[in-house]
């Protein structure tokens, strides 16, 4: 007999035993309660909807119809690659800034409708992060008319501000469309 066995031959509970089984129970248990609010079952606790989802789900609408019409016209233009110069870049690039900037002046038209104080705070955010890559995409127009000759292509990348506010911009605006299920307004990938 060991120093863990009962009289009758059976193990006892030992302090390590409870911890590890104990351990083992708050797994199971994370990992359903985590699975159960995924699902949208009533659990305690649980997180509340992502407090970026607008409730008002026509705005969501038209703005995903209105992004992918930008979409197609960006889309058409030809890529970096595709360019012969740098100049033709630029006016390339400057094409697609514009239609960004159609695009949210359109947006934030649309967002006149939404009638929630909190939501148009949340879609005021979401502007000011769209405002700023404007700004940037321009700055990168501006990057490509003026560079020298031996700018390297690395140089002449695009670049976002430094983090601005609680992060970088970017991630932000694609996080708010995904999340709204606009999947047209995520940042175009023609720069």
């Amino acid at each position: 007999m060991t120093g863990t066995d009962d009289v009758d031959g059976r193990r006892r509970w030992t302090p390590q035993r409870v911890a590890a089984v104990s351990v083992v129970v708050l797994f199971v248990a994370g990992w359903v309660w985590l699975i159960s609010a995924q699902a949208g079952l009533p659990v305690p606790f649980a997180p509340g909807d992502n407090p970026d989802r607008l409730e008002d789900r026509g705005f969501a609408e038209q703005a995903d119809a209105r992004c992918a019409a930008a979409v197609e016209v960006i889309d058409t233009i030809p890529s970096a690659r595709q360019a012969g110069s740098r100049d033709e870049r630029a006016d390339q690039v400057e094409t697609g800034t514009a239609e960004v900037e159609a695009m949210v002046a359109d947006l934030r038209s649309l967002a006149d409708g939404v009638e929630s104080l909190d939501e148009r705070a949340i879609l005021a955010k979401w502007f000011a992060d769209w405002d700023q890559y404007v700004v940037d995409r321009w700055a990168h127009v501006e990057k490509l008319r003026t560079a020298d000759e031996d700018a390297s292509d690395r140089d002449l990348a695009f670049v976002v501000s430094a983090i601005v506010g609680s992060g970088i911009y970017t991630e932000r605006l694609d996080g708010f469309a995904r999340v709204n299920d606009m999947n047209n307004c995520l940042i175009p990938g023609d720069v």
